[in-house]
């Protein structure tokens, strides 16, 4: 059987639109007239409207809408859901009671905060209907936001009626016609109704649907082929001929015309389609647009096609590792310093699929600076500091971010603003780090103190101080923890960002993070506002990264916020610097605290820590560190809050779960 798409025809000159899909209409779990069988909450992050459906863990347990359709068709379902747990929780889709997909699998999403949609299709009736997703497991489904329908555009027929006609008739006297009527050719040979079709070109059908109440045939000639119309048996009888017609691009004239003095049949209308046997035209151009040490992006030249390319297949040999729809792909999950060859075909709706590109091989990156995607604070000055090299020996640490350099009072960086950078005890634990295997980068700034950020009256001075700094112990990170006064000063925000243009400049291969404070939903005004000074400046600064705790007011689960607070930075970083998901990702990240933070009643616990850590992993976030080392610890009586954490633990819990993370 031939394939067929269904084109626009256009009356006359004038093009008429294809019915467009409507938009999707969203259905809250929590608004009536849906129905949770459980209870509606709000204790995870990410939701739409004002909470989610949390059904009962039990077999049956569900959520239900009632779903509006303007006429029965075909539904696209889109139901948006989160499972933060580490299994399937399969469940019953029903549509008006019947099952249309049994057992459907809501696989983990990796947190309670990170939402998917799973999408289906199904027949739905005109007006009210039913849509049930029921657990099929003790476990319960999993929790429900909201539900999302899309009808299927109806098929664009062009009536006869509005077509030219000429020494014919508008009749409507026989029921059973489309529109709002039918056209007569009043038996007259020479008789004629003529559309014009916007056609991409290539071979198309014509489908004519008619009625002949007569047993005498009623020929016309379609553009001077010969087309029979038998007789169906009754004027109300109506039925289809088609035949096949080559169009060139653009705007064809189409012309039905009587050849006999009986005229033609009652015409009702017009239906054209294409006749879709040829593939795509091959991908052009394929090539690499950007690499990281887990990920390849790639681009090329769209390719066409006789009714509409509708995506992209790239290939790995014989797998297929990306299906975009666009004209680009990032391939991530890949390992460091390794190549990869792919090729691209095109595809159309029918499902043709064009040959494949030619070869285009891209390498990731070397993966940056081994360890420095975890490496936890620690301070020497204060706080009771543990000894390094102890933490590396339990916990598999290797990487540390050493805190704090600020002004000595002028532009003049020192430990703590008063320590030397050489010479003392803090280059004495650098050099025992490194003797042991590990490596460190220093923290610029805090919430304390006086900062280089505002000491420093140019950006080049400040530059300057940061490279004392750099060269002062050969570094390959520098982390600059930009905060209160410095952080407040829209002045010192765009010093910075010039001051690290000017280390980037005169260090290749230095790497640059910034850190700041968060709200739970992302950075806020001023934080945006410091990465859109980074993207405008054009700054390629290797890790933006929030510190998603002390949010103040926040009762719910931190590891949820965490995971929030990064997904905000990710669309504050994209959308200043174009760049795809994976890429992004490999340029955000986060450093938590430890068990009790500076806010009353706020907790990060180890479980967070884990989940954070599950979180980092799917996406490889450049850096999952915390505040502090000092603290990974539990209190003993009189012990100093800012040396242990303020919780139930074993020392270098939450060291432990940093150092299992490798980007």
């Amino acid at each position: 059987m031939r394939k067929k798409v269904f084109i626009a025809a256009v009356l006359v000159a004038a093009l008429l639109p294809v019915p467009a899909h409507a938009a999707p209409t969203r259905y809250e779990a929590e608004t009536a007239p849906a129905v949770c069988n459980g209870t509606i909450d709000s204790n995870h992050l990410g939701f739409s409207g004002t909470g989610f459906c949390n059904a009962n863990n039990a077999v049956g347990g569900y959520a239900e809408w009632t779903v509006n359709a303007a006429s029965a068709g075909t539904a696209t379902i889109g139901i948006r859901y989160a499972n933060g747990t580490t299994a399937n929780r399969p469940a019953d889709i029903s549509v008006n009671g019947t099952v249309v997909q049994v057992a459907s699998a809501f696989n983990p999403t990796g947190a309670w905060a990170t939402w998917a949609t799973k999408t289906l299709t199904a027949s739905v009736n005109a007006g009210s209907n039913t849509i049930r997703v029921a657990a099929t497991t003790a476990t319960g489904p999993a929790n429900l936001d909201f539900l999302e329908v899309e009808m299927a555009a109806a098929d664009p027929d062009f009536q006869a009626e509005n077509a030219v006609i000429s020494q014919g008739v508008v009749e409507s006297n026989h029921v059973g016609f489309t529109g709002t009527g039918f056209v007569n050719y009043n038996n007259v040979s020479g008789s004629y109704v003529e559309f014009a079709v916007n056609s991409p070109g290539g071979t198309f059908a014509l489908e004519f649907r008619y009625a002949n109440g007569t047993t005498i045939n009623r020929p016309v000639t379609v553009n001077g082929i010969a087309l029979d119309f038998p007789g169906t048996g009754a004027w109300t009888t109506w039925q289809t001929r088609t035949m096949t017609i080559s169009l060139q691009s653009g705007t064809n004239l189409i012309r039905a015309t009587a050849t006999t003095a009986n005229g033609g049949p009652n015409l009702d209308r017009l239906r054209v389609f294409a006749v879709e046997g040829e593939p795509p035209t091959v991908p052009q151009n394929p090539r690499v647009t950007g690499t990281t040490s887990s990920s390849i992006s790639l681009a090329w030249d769209p390719s066409s096609d006789n009714v509409g390319v509708t995506g992209y297949k790239v290939y790995e040999g014989n797998t297929v590792v990306a299906s975009p729809t666009g004209t680009t792909a990032t391939i991530t999950g890949l390992a460091p310093s390794t190549s990869h060859t792919y090729t691209i075909s095109a595809r159309d709706a029918m499902g043709n699929e064009s040959a494949k590109s030619v070869p285009v091989t891209g390498t990731t990156q070397a993966g940056g600076v081994p360890g420095m995607a975890a490496a936890p604070y620690e301070y020497f000055g204060w706080a009771s500091p543990q000894d390094p090299v102890t933490v590396m020996n339990v916990t598999g640490i290797k990487w540390f971010t050493l805190a704090f350099i600020l002004s000595d009072g002028g532009c003049n960086p020192a430990w703590d603003g008063s320590r030397p950078l050489t010479g003392g005890n803090d280059q004495n634990q650098i050099n025992r780090i490194r003797a042991n295997g590990g490596d460190v980068m220093v923290s610029i700034g805090g919430w304390s103190g006086n900062k280089l950020g505002e000491r420093c009256s140019s950006a080049s001075a400040l530059a300057g101080a940061y490279q004392k700094v750099i060269n002062a112990y050969n570094l390959k990170v520098i982390d600059i923890d930009i905060e209160n006064t410095e952080w407040n000063n829209a002045t010192v925000r765009q010093r910075v960002i010039d001051a690290l243009k000017i280390v980037k400049q005169n260090n290749p291969g230095v790497k640059t993070i910034i850190t700041f404070g968060t709200t739970v939903n992302g950075p806020d005004a001023t934080g945006r506002d410091m990465i859109n000074r980074g993207a405008a400046s054009g700054l390629a600064n290797d890790v933006w990264a929030v510190m998603p705790f002390d949010f103040g007011g926040y009762t719910g689960d931190m590891g949820d916020a965490s995971i929030s607070a990064v997904e905000g930075l990710k669309a504050a970083v994209q959308s200043a610097y174009g760049y795809s998901d994976a890429v992004t990702y490999a340029h955000i990240g986060l450093s938590s605290m430890n068990g009790k933070t500076d806010v009353p009643g706020e907790t990060v616990t180890v479980s967070d820590f884990q989940q954070i850590l599950t979180y980092a992993r799917q996406k490889h976030l450049a850096r999952f560190a915390f505040w502090s080392i000092n603290r990974d610890r539990p209190c003993g009586g009189g012990t100093d809050p800012d040396a242990c954490s303020g919780i139930p633990q074993q020392p270098y819990d939450f060291t432990k779960i940093i150092a299992q993370y490798q980007g």
